[in-house]
């Protein structure tokens, strides 16, 4: 009995394990939950480096909306450059953002840090022939 009463307020051995134990698993899971958001972080904010091409053809006016989602490339991109090889100006905005003119010849790029670029719409006041190239 006087060993017992000695022992009472300390913690077996086996308790100690159980309770180390428990914190390991607890910060490791803690380091999972850490590491996939690393990893989603990473997989949104790096381009995949694949350059394609998304549209080439003559476009009429009044508009054109090229959807990135429900035609291909099927995803969102990082990167997207509107060629004007017509003749005539034509007036670009990527997503519901400040449109932008591109003058015959030349071309205009929107970069996004993530893969943003959702959609771009196109307007024109005379029938254009445009190549759209894209990242992601």
């Amino acid at each position: 009995m006087a060993e017992r009463s000695r022992e009472k307020g300390r913690v077996p051995p086996e308790a100690i394990g159980v309770i180390q134990l428990d914190e390991i698993a607890g910060r490791l899971a803690d380091l999972t939950e850490i590491q996939q958001k690393i990893l989603n972080h990473m997989e949104e904010t790096t381009p995949q480096g694949k350059d394609i091409l998304v549209f080439e053809g003559s476009v009429d006016p009044p508009t054109k909306f090229v959807d990135m989602i429900k035609n291909y490339p099927y995803h969102p991109l990082f990167r997207a450059e509107v060629i004007n090889k017509g003749a005539n100006t034509v007036y670009a905005r990527v997503n519901e953002e400040k449109e932008m003119p591109i003058e015959p010849e030349e071309s205009i790029v929107f970069e996004k840090p993530k893969a943003q670029i959702k959609g771009i719409s196109l307007r024109l006041d005379a029938a254009t022939t445009l190549k759209i190239l894209g990242r992601y």
